[in-house]
């Protein structure tokens, strides 16, 4: 079989693009330079190190600008998993987890500390949503710590995987060791890409199916809803005959040999990958699915349970984008114009259509949010879905129907199977009635999640009193933390009013911060902000820095509570009875009317300066909210 597979493959070099050779990369240049950086970065660091103590190594680290540069710091732990230094002040003297096997005075000698990739092995599929800095939860997949990878990959110096700040971290390691104790010296960042959330998918089933087993692994991914689905990256699983043993997105599959399953250009997928897996155990395999390219990871893994070879795959389509569903959409619109909601709806609905292209689904509601055609679901066909919230509690059918009453055409984007999703809709009059056409897809990018959080922000600071948003903004719950995205308010004169988790960082004068031109750069992003709000660009220290920003405007609320409290003190500290009911506080002043002089004056004038009172209103404040990243 082997051989007939060989000869099969060999003729189908010219349709697919294999390549297996270093998957580290994973294909982006951009994840590529970065890496460059931080290798040479901590080199820099280790050899900074050297020289000196531990103490005056961590005081340089956090004084001396050569080690901030651009979003990159270094961090440090200890062998047993105290950590000394983190951009992160929170963490700095929390322990993360002790390794195994490494005793002070010995120089580490783990199988496979070669400097390569390192796979994750500190996440619970099941729970990785609860799990934000790097320490299995529910005893995670594996049972050694992440701090053991960090000791493994450090000895000559390579990367790891994990989970920090709610999201996968990619960092750089090496070992120093001084007085006969190890100490890691790293930098990381959070690769916002499609390619490295794809590999880490499959990193994460190939763990959990080496604990416990293909079997259960198979019932995972078979799931729609399960912890392998992310928007629509899903798994996959064949032997190396092509038996299909599990399916994210069609588990009609199952049960079926798929060996001779052909890609839109007539590629035998299938066989190229098994090839693949065989000859190098692992890689990236690119063909095209219903006319959409596609680029997927594959692995081969052994079952512990019995023996078996399985080969995983998971992939994404790169060439998918904004203008990719948009122009989808309207051609979804135009079809329905010439054709009637008849013929258009049962062809968005079905391959025969062609409709259907990789990830592409159309979708079409009416008014009053019942979906009349929809691909991706049909089992929602004739049902209203008005009330349907997302995992936020947002009523996306609801804003379906806003955007595309007010705008005529415009995005909403909400949470579906873990992850972000934008989708592009359309108003339309044709004959038979009136429709709203839609279509979506999952950004993986950076700049999509900056804007989303962004955007979050605004709508919980819009819902929230000031001193709620700003508490929850400044903490470290998973609901505006991510990575290296966070969000940032500031007052209209230019304080800092939240920071993330930097705290240090609240009241601290924006405007002292400049550009590379020398301009303060909190100006030119309230600039944006005042005219609507979207991005800035700005170099800073010689780095590139790009940000989303929005202004929220707000109106403080009215303290009968607190008004009383400051009439009942006096002025000379005697408590001045005045009743609850004509205390106001009105723009930070206290005032009141006597009930005594009222009943002397004439009752026209009382109801006057009465209602003069009550027509006082809180000025308006604005603020800034801004997500950035440094590029």
């Amino acid at each position: 079989m082997r051989s007939y597979l060989a000869l099969c493959v060999c003729t189908l070099c010219t349709v697919f693009s294999l390549a297996a050779q270093d998957t580290s990369d994973f294909g982006d240049e951009q994840i590529k330079r970065k890496k460059e950086k931080i290798e040479t970065f901590v080199s820099e660091a280790v050899e900074f190190f050297g020289g000196r103590t531990l103490g005056a190594t961590i005081r340089g680290f956090e004084t001396d600008s050569r080690w901030s540069k651009g979003g990159m710091y270094p961090f440090v732990f200890g062998e047993g998993g105290e950590c000394y230094f983190d951009a992160d002040e929170w963490n700095i003297w929390k322990v993360f987890g002790k390794h195994s096997g490494v005793s002070a005075g010995t120089a580490p000698a783990f199988p496979g500390a070669s400097g390569q990739l390192a796979l994750p092995q500190s996440q619970d599929p099941q729970a990785v949503s609860a799990q934000a800095m790097g320490v299995p939860v529910a005893a995670g997949i594996l049972e050694k710590p992440f701090l053991d990878s960090m000791l493994e990959r450090g000895v000559k110096g390579g990367w790891v995987s994990y989970t920090w700040n709610h999201a996968s971290k990619y960092s750089y390691v090496k070992l120093v060791e001084k007085e006969g104790y190890y100490y890691i010296l790293g930098c990381g960042f959070y690769p916002d890409s499609a390619a490295f959330l794809t590999q880490q998918l499959i990193a994460e089933a190939v763990a959990y199916a080496l604990k416990f087993g293909a079997n259960e692994l198979f019932q995972q991914i078979n799931n729609p809803q399960g912890p392998f689905v992310r928007g629509d990256l899903y798994l996959w699983a064949y032997d190396t005959d092509g038996n299909a043993y599990a399916h994210g997105r069609n588990i009609a599959f199952v049960g079926q040999n798929r060996l001779d399953w052909k890609d839109s250009r007539g590629g035998y997928r299938n066989r190229a990958i098994i090839r693949l897996v065989r000859e190098s155990g692992r890689g990236w395999v690119e063909y095209e699915e219903d006319g959409i390219p596609k680029r997927a990871y594959v692995e081969g893994f052994v079952d512990p349970r019995t023996g078996k070879q399985f080969i995983l795959g998971c992939g994404y389509y790169p060439s998918v984008n904004d203008d990719t569903i948009r122009d989808y959409v309207k051609r979804g619109v135009n079809y329905l114009k010439a054709n009637g909601s008849d013929i258009a709806f049962r062809d968005f609905s079905s391959y025969a259509g062609k409709f259907i292209q990789g990830p592409l689904r159309m979708f079409v509601y009416n008014l009053e949010g019942t979906i009349l055609a929809d691909a991706e679901n049909p089992i929602f066909l004739g049902q209203n879905l008005a009330n349907i919230r997302d995992s936020e509690g947002k009523f996306v059918v609801k804003e379906i129907l806003r955007v595309a009453k007010e705008h005529g055409s415009g995005w909403i984007t909400f949470q579906d199977k873990r992850a972000s999703k934008t989708i592009y809709v359309e108003y339309v009059e044709v004959p038979d009635g009136k429709f709203i056409v839609g279509a979506g897809y999952w950004p993986v990018v950076k700049e999509f999640a900056a804007r989303t959080l962004a955007e979050k922000a605004v709508s919980y600071f819009d819902s929230h009193s000031i001193v709620d948003s700003l508490n929850i903004f400044s903490g470290e719950g998973d609901e505006f933390l991510r990575g290296d995205l966070f969000v940032s308010v500031y007052s209209d004169d230019g304080i800092c009013l939240a920071h993330g988790t930097d705290r240090d960082r609240i009241w601290f004068d924006e405007k002292t911060v400049l550009d590379d031109k020398g301009y303060p750069v909190i100006d030119k992003m309230m600039s944006v902000a005042k005219q609507g709000g979207g991005w800035v660009d700005v170099n800073f220290k010689g780095f590139p820095f790009k940000a989303y920003v929005k202004q929220v405007k707000k109106t403080p609320l009215k303290s009968n509570v607190a008004a009383q409290v400051v009439a009942s003190a006096g002025q000379d500290g005697k408590e001045v009875k005045k009743p609850a009911s004509d205390i106001v506080l009105v723009d930070k002043k206290v005032t009141w009317s006597d009930s005594k002089t009222e009943k002397k004056t004439d009752d026209k004038k009382v109801s006057k300066e009465k209602s003069e009172t009550k027509s006082e209103q809180p000025k308006e404040w604005s603020f800034l909210v801004v997500v950035g990243y440094y590029l």
